[in-house]
């Protein structure tokens, strides 16, 4: 994508500095996602050429201050102790989103003689009051439409969400950057789904929007993120529009859930045989039942065992 950005010949601009590192620095890793050039305090050689492309991005979105990054440790020795930080090179630049009055600064790693890049951004601390806010990312401000009927109120009537990442796919379309698609996540603290009454209650609520397309010819989904707890055992759960909002359930690590309490509760007279670890679960709702089908391992049956 850069070869084609740049044209025949164009001359960058290159600069930045050199950090060297200190017998009393502690560098932390770099996080999932996260880029060398984001921690200006890394030691290494930190590298910038502005691109001078700035470009719409769809309706009122506008990508600018787009540049070339390159980085590379101090040394091999430097490198050896911090394994997260290795050469790289990559895109930088920054997504306006008018209607939120905000602006985020999207990251991309550089794939030569591939016409597309993939921008991400992880944004912290960027609180919202309604979720509005984010039509020009959403395409519509009917944002909500696209959630479970039971939540477009509540959603709606949330005063405080979370814009955790945004990520822009661009590719190369005669000679111009085009936005084939974009995601935004969005965090909804307090906002809760009942969707087998106070049987299994989703919390911790995230919502992924994904728009394909750019405005007015785009069209959103969304994939909702959450837990669910079944007799204290969380469980995160997935649930996507495009898939009628059937929930898939994901445990964290190996979980014993106590069937014993669970018989008694969904079926009382029932012999219960041994607790179970459980590695994946996954439910399926419909309009107007909910089951769940397990794949799991049961604990070892207990034995007497002796010597001679």
């Amino acid at each position: 994508m850069l070869e084609a950005m740049l044209g025949e010949g164009k001359p960058l601009t290159l600069y930045g500095a050199i950090r060297l590192p200190k017998e009393t620095d502690r560098t932390l890793p770099l996080s999932l996602w996260q880029r060398p050039w984001e921690r200006q305090d890394a030691p290494g050689i930190h590298l910038r050429a502005p691109l001078g492309i700035d470009f719409n991005a769809g309706g009122q979105l506008l990508f600018t201050q787009a540049a070339l990054r390159i980085y590379s440790p101090p040394s091999t020795d430097w490198q050896a102790q911090n394994g997260t930080f290795t050469p790289m090179n990559g895109y930088v630049g920054r997504l306006s989103i008018p209607s939120a009055n905000i602006e985020v600064d999207l990251s991309a790693d550089l794939e030569w003689g591939v016409p597309r890049a993939f921008l991400y951004a992880r944004c912290e601390g960027v609180t919202l009051g309604k979720l509005t806010q984010l039509a020009d990312l959403a395409g519509t401000s009917a944002i909500s439409s696209v959630l479970p009927e039971p939540l477009r109120a509540a959603a709606d009537a949330l005063d405080r969400l979370e814009l955790m990442d945004v990520s822009l796919n661009l590719r190369m379309k005669n000679l111009t950057p085009t936005v084939e698609g974009l995601t935004f996540t969005v965090g909804m603290p307090g906002l809760v789904w009942k969707v087998w009454e106070d049987q299994i209650v989703v919390r911790n609520i995230a919502c992924r929007f994904e728009v394909r397309g750019t405005a007015p010819q785009s069209s959103l989904a969304v994939t909702l993120m959450g837990t669910i707890e079944i007799e204290g055992v969380p469980i995160s759960v997935m649930a996507r529009s495009a898939g009628g909002f059937s929930l898939y359930a994901k445990l964290e690590g190996e979980q014993t859930i106590p069937l014993e309490k669970l018989m008694k509760t969904y079926a009382p007279g029932v012999p219960p045989p041994s607790d179970l670890t459980v590695k994946t679960l996954t439910p399926a709702r419909s309009s107007r039942t909910s089951t769940a089908r397990e794949r799991r391992r049961p604990r070892s049956w207990p034995t007497a065992c002796a010597r001679a």
